[in-house]
């Protein structure tokens, strides 16, 4: 079976930094998104980080539609 990306990067970053943090975006931590002028996320996204690198994963939401600038109609 091969490993997800998801899977690999959660590894990398557990093992790489003590510090290294993994958590859901929810609507009591939703400020703890990862900022900049391109940055964008909604609830039930997934944020990792550690000192280095900031990543944020979109979820499995039921009609995630994400701004890509595309004609959804």
């Amino acid at each position: 079976m091969r490993p997800t990306l998801f899977t690999l990067l959660i590894c990398l970053f557990t093992s790489a930094s003590p510090a290294a943090e993994v958590f859901e975006l929810t609507e009591w931590n939703f400020d703890q998104r990862p900022g900049g002028k391109e940055a964008d996320g909604i609830l039930g996204d997934f944020v990792m980080r550690n000192d280095k690198v900031e990543v944020l994963i979109s979820g499995n939401s039921h009609l995630r539609r994400p701004n890509m600038g595309g004609f959804y109609g």
